[in-house]
């Protein structure tokens, strides 16, 4: 019995461990080290080479130096944030993700791969569609006001819950092909590329942590009984 309630504590501490005191980390301020984003996590970025800001329309973000479009993530290249402890992650904020045709841009696209806390991965993508308007294969994205997808916005998209409910240990940004914009044709040449703005830890909904709890706790009852045959 001991052990059994000495998992559930385990699982309760990590879930908490990565979310007790959510909080947001600018790109720019991790081009100076790991950052704390919560009471117990800190986060790295790295990238494919050298990062590198760019700035548009008052909005600073980091990418990867070199390039077709320079400091920013170009088809090819990738950046990855990683954490110290699991972590459930609530917002990304992505910018110069572009809808097409400002600077002949195709329907950018940004994948994220997350690696999920006891193994596997998880990839979501984001697609802007419009000045306003984006497509996220999980979660919900917004443009954020000011900042739209067109020539004079720094298309910076708000990305809520780019991987649902799941612990995650590290994502990795890429740009991956789009399609021009309907009626932009063969002007519409440009890939995606685009950088990162923020990253946001998100506390999980009580059903997750219980859930965690319980898979643990059974765990450590199976643990219990192998020892005991």
């Amino acid at each position: 019995m001991r052990n059994t309630f000495s998992f559930i504590a385990a699982a309760a501490a990590l879930a908490m461990a990565g979310t007790a005191q959510a909080g947001t980390v600018l790109a720019t301020d991790l081009l100076g080290g790991p950052q704390a984003i919560d009471g117990a996590t800190t986060v790295t970025l790295a990238g494919s080479a050298a990062l590198g800001t760019k700035t548009i329309n008052g909005i600073t973000a980091v990418g990867v130096t070199g390039g077709i479009s320079g400091n920013e993530i170009d088809i090819g290249e990738s950046m990855t944030a990683s954490f110290s402890s699991g972590l459930y992650i609530g917002n990304v904020q992505l910018a110069y993700l572009y809808d097409g045709p400002e600077y002949n841009d195709v329907n950018e696209v940004a994948q994220l791969t997350a690696t999920l806390f006891g193994g596997g991965t998880l990839t979501s993508t984001l697609t802007a569609v419009g000045a306003t308007n984006a497509l996220a294969s999980t979660g919900s994205a917004v443009i954020v006001p000011g900042q739209d997808a067109d020539s004079i916005g720094a298309a910076l998209w708000s990305w809520d819950n780019p991987f649902g409910n799941a612990l995650v240990t590290s994502i990795t940004f890429e740009a991956i092909p789009g399609l021009p914009a309907p009626g932009c044709g063969s002007v519409c040449t440009n890939q995606s590329d685009y950088s990162l703005y923020s990253v946001t830890a998100a506390v999980p909904e009580p059903g997750s942590v219980a859930l965690m709890a319980t898979g643990l706790a059974v765990m450590g009852f199976v643990a219990r009984r192998r020892r005991r045959a």
